[in-house]
């Protein structure tokens, strides 16, 4: 027996926060696209520039800061605020993790179903 927890955070209109968005933002850190990041997790770009946008207007606020490509190329970097949201969001994650998971542990002995 496993646990499985979904954290989201929503507003009145939908979920805009959930920790596939802190693999997305790490990815763009990485890679430096929006693009590449969507890639690598096997996600489609557009579906990714949605996800973002709605994390934007969740959040009220820019999480990833464009350039548009041309012969210099083009990419995305991580605002500084978008970082800090999403590094307090990914910690909390852990938090709550790491408590549900004891507290299961503590609840139903391993191999009792």
């Amino acid at each position: 027996m496993n646990l499985k927890i979904k954290l989201a955070i929503s507003d009145d209109n939908a979920t805009f926060m959930g920790i596939g968005l802190v693999w997305l933002v790490r990815g763009i850190i990485e890679h430096g696209s929006v693009r590449q990041a969507a890639a690598s997790m096997g996600m489609s770009y557009p579906k990714a520039v949605k996800i973002l946008a709605r994390l934007e207007e969740g959040l009220g606020f820019p999480v990833i800061e464009r350039k548009r490509g041309g012969a210099a190329g083009g990419g995305a970097v991580v605002t500084e605020k978008g970082l800090e949201f999403i590094n307090r969001f990914s910690d909390f994650h852990k938090k709550i993790c790491d408590f549900a998971n004891h507290e299961f542990s503590q609840s139903f002995s391993p191999g009792e179903n």
